[in-house]
C-alpha cells in the first residue's frame, strides 16, 4: 500500500440531497443555504519542519485504515468489519484524530465502476454502506469517508479528459453519481479520487492500452 500525501477540501455544514427532492412550504420564507467551509487534511509529511507549520493553516492529520487490515478483502471484495473496528481500535490507542478514512481500493474500485446492475457492484455497496455505518456508529466523533468515491477516470472513450466531448463527459458523470451516490450519502466527508493531469513521463514507458487501463 502506498503512504498518500493528501491535501483534501471538504464542505462542512452543507446538506447534500441524494435523489431527495426537497421543496419548502409554500407559507415558509426562504432559509439561507449554509455557506461552505473549507478545511486542510493531511495523511503523512516526511518533513517535520513542514508539518510543524500546519498549525497556522488549521490543518489536521487524518487516520487511515488500510484494506491490509483485511487480509480476503482483495478477493471477496466485501469488508470484515469487525477487522477494521479491531485496526482503528489500534491505531487510535493514543488519542482520536477528528477525521477518518477507510481506504480500500482493490477490487473495490473495479466492482463499482462495473456498475449498479452488476452482481459484484450490489455486493461491495453493500458491504462498504454497513461498513461505514457500523464505524460511524462505534466512533461518533470521528467524522468518516473511503478514499476514491467518487473515482473519476481520466481516459474516456480512447482520450484524456481534456480531450472529450462534453456529452462524453456528461455521460460519464451522470453514470458516476448513479454509482456512488449511494455511499457518498452515508460518508460525512468525501475524498474523491480525480487526476486533472496525466504526465507518461512520470511512470515507467507502457503501451496505450496499459495506459488507459490504469485509469
Amino acid at each position: 500500500m502506498r503512504i498518500m500525501l493528501a491535501i483534501v477540501i471538504l464542505f462542512i455544514g452543507v446538506e447534500i440531497s441524494l435523489g431527495k427532492s426537497q421543496v419548502a412550504a409554500p407559507q415558509q420564507p426562504p432559509q439561507p443555504q449554509p455557506s461552505a467551509q473549507f478545511k486542510i487534511l493531511f495523511d503523512d509529511i516526511p518533513d517535520p519542519s513542514v508539518e510543524q507549520r500546519t498549525g497556522a493553516l488549521d490543518a489536521s492529520k487524518y487516520l487511515i485504515i488500510y484494506q491490509g487490515c483485511d487480509p480476503q478483502a482483495a478477493s471477496t471484495g466485501r469488508i470484515d468489519t469487525d477487522a477494521v473496528l479491531k485496526e482503528i481500535a489500534r491505531k487510535i490507542a493514543g488519542g482520536a484524530p477528528q477525521w477518518g478514512m477507510l481506504d480500500f481500493e482493490d477490487p473495490f474500485t473495479s466492482n463499482l465502476q462495473a456498475g449498479v446492475d452488476s452482481p459484484k457492484y450490489q455486493s461491495t455497496i453493500q458491504s462498504m454502506i454497513a461498513t461505514i455505518r457500523v464505524v460511524k456508529e462505534r466512533y461518533p466523533y470521528i467524522k468518516w469517508t473511503y478514499y476514491g468515491t467518487p473515482f473519476l477516470p481520466y481516459w474516456l472513450d480512447g482520450k484524456n479528459w481534456s480531450n472529450a466531448t462534453p456529452e462524453a463527459k456528461k455521460l460519464l458523470l451522470d453514470r458516476i453519481y448513479k454509482i456512488y451516490a449511494p455511499l457518498v450519502a452515508e460518508e460525512d466527508w468525501v475524498s474523491p479520487s480525480v487526476y486533472p493531469v496525466y504526465d507518461p513521463l512520470m511512470f515507467e514507458p507502457k503501451t496505450p492500452d496499459a495506459v488507459r487501463a490504469s485509469g
